[in-house]
């Protein structure tokens, strides 16, 4: 049993360090250096532009976000998204190669300044992808940001998340529920907007 479980283990690890290689591939190696001179968190009162860029490197100014008190705002720049009523709720999307929609993370932040990183930011920027010949919301096609250093911002890349699973309220609030290692990397080719990267403005 000892030995099945190691091996368990040793499989869930090279998994890791597969995808944490991926990840210094499509950020760039700065990104996973130890030695990067990059902040781990935004400033108070200062603002950052946030941008979805798709994998030709355009990119879609969606607003700013901003950390107030112990809590991130994001201010989503509503020109750039149409209203699109799905599932008998209204949605603010972009209208593309794919309708991609920007979904609110429905719980209360904890303190964000007790961790000092940009997980509870990644919360405030989920979204779901739809084709245009797709009915309905689809929230088992959810995105997910994961946001590492990047000068004086961040830059991500797109997981996979079923937003059902945000339906019901994580038994432990303060806690971020939604954790990388249980995702799977978005296919890149397959999506519109497959990064996401914040600015300081």
């Amino acid at each position: 049993m000892t030995n099945q479980y190691l091996s368990l283990s040793t499989i869930s690890l090279w998994t890791r360090l597969k995808v944490g290689l991926l990840m210094c591939v499509v950020l760039g190696i700065s990104a996973c250096s130890s030695t990067n001179e990059s902040n781990s968190d935004i400033h108070a009162g200062q603002k950052y532009e946030v941008f979805l860029e798709d994998k030709s490197g355009n990119t879609i100014n969606i607003g700013f976000v901003e950390k107030q008190g112990d809590k991130y705002n994001f201010e989503r720049d509503d020109s750039k998204f149409k209203d699109f009523f799905l599932s008998m709720k209204e949605m603010k999307c972009l209208e593309g190669a794919e309708i991609f929609c920007h979904i609110h993370y429905p719980y209360p932040q904890n303190d964000v300044t007790e961790q000092n990183n940009s997980v509870w930011l990644s919360h405030e920027l989920l979204f779901m992808y739809k084709r245009a010949n797709q009915f309905g919301a689809r929230l088992r096609q959810g995105v997910y940001f994961e946001l590492v250093p990047d000068g004086d911002g961040f830059k991500g890349v797109a997981y996979s998340l079923d937003l059902d699973d945000l339906a019901s309220p994580p038994d432990n609030l303060s806690i971020p529920p939604i954790n990388t290692n249980e995702l799977e990397l978005l296919e890149v080719d397959e999506r519109w907007l497959p990064y996401l990267k914040i600015k300081q403005m």
